[in-house]
């Protein structure tokens, strides 16, 4: 989380008035695509032929039913740039935005809250695949990063979050 408190400095020195979070639809497929190279080479330039110039800090997530999005945290500005299908909220409580998307980028391994309201977790088969596929992943070699960071320059040091 340190290391994303950093970005979050980054992000903010640069973006002028508020934050968005915006939520780029992928496509679904098996939740173990989120594992693979080249989905997170796609991922990546999604975000950039959208976002391109905007400062940002993306995340690669799988949905429970499958859906591969990218979470983009990103300045306010960046509203008038995005296509039809982007999912776009302001951001009021960047730390604890920054919490919730530490969750695992596979949600077949998060808790999750229903319409109701209610909380549930994740029972043992839906974990147990979620971990296997993480498992294989990683026996077949490289992962993919599942967050980057785009156009935040280095803040000085002594500036708070800095290196």
């Amino acid at each position: 989380m340190q290391r994303e408190a950093g970005v979050l400095a980054r992000l903010l020195a640069v973006s002028p008035g508020a934050l968005a979070l915006v939520t780029l639809p992928l496509y679904h497929g098996p939740h173990a695509d989120v594992y693979r190279v080249e989905v997170g080479e796609m991922a990546r330039g999604r975000v950039q032929a959208v976002l391109g110039g905007h400062p940002v800090w993306a995340k690669l997530e799988v949905g429970r039913h499958g859906l591969l999005h990218v979470h983009v945290l990103t300045s306010a500005a960046a509203r008038a740039d995005l296509p039809q299908h982007a999912r776009c909220t302001a951001v009021t409580d960047p730390v604890g935005l920054l919490a919730y998307l530490a969750k695992p980028a596979d949600a077949r391994a998060c808790s999750w809250r229903d319409q109701g309201g209610r909380w549930h977790r994740p029972n043992a088969a839906t974990l147990h695949a979620a971990a296997t596929d993480h498992a294989a992943a990683r026996l077949q070699g490289r992962l993919p990063r599942l967050t980057w960071t785009a156009y935040l320059p280095r803040l000085p040091r002594g500036v708070s979050g800095a290196a």
